[in-house]
């Protein structure tokens, strides 16, 4: 068991006891006896000493959000969605297969037929 230090909504420091590592920022909850949530200000391996007692256990971790990935820079990510309806010069119709290296699209249309491949 090791201890942490976290720090309260109120702005309180406690000193809480850990099994589970830890990093500086982290959301945690604790039990101190009520169950309250609070950040991570002294992961347990930056203790240089111990302090004289804990008053708490951390009882969650909170994980943190994953970043939504941005794939503007992806070959292909300028080219238009399949399923979308679409009208160029060669025919309208749905877009129905991308070729993001060749810079192709595949138009069908909508009344059946041989598909369109667009440079786009």
């Amino acid at each position: 068991m090791s201890i942490a230090g976290v720090a309260l909504p109120n702005g309180r420091l406690v000193w809480v006891q850990t099994d589970v590592p830890l990093q500086p920022l982290d959301r945690v909850a604790v039990r101190l006896p009520e169950e309250i949530e609070g950040t991570v200000l002294v992961a347990p391996d930056q203790m240089v000493r111990l302090p004289v007692a804990a008053a708490g256990t951390i009882i969650r971790l909170f994980p943190e959000p994953l970043p939504e990935p941005d794939c503007s820079t992806l070959p292909g990510a300028d080219l238009p969605p399949l399923g979308t309806v679409l009208t160029v010069a060669e025919g309208s119709g749905r877009v129905t297969a991308l070729d993001p290296v060749q810079r192709t699209i595949s138009i069908t249309p909508d009344h059946g037929g041989e598909a369109i491949k667009v440079i786009w």
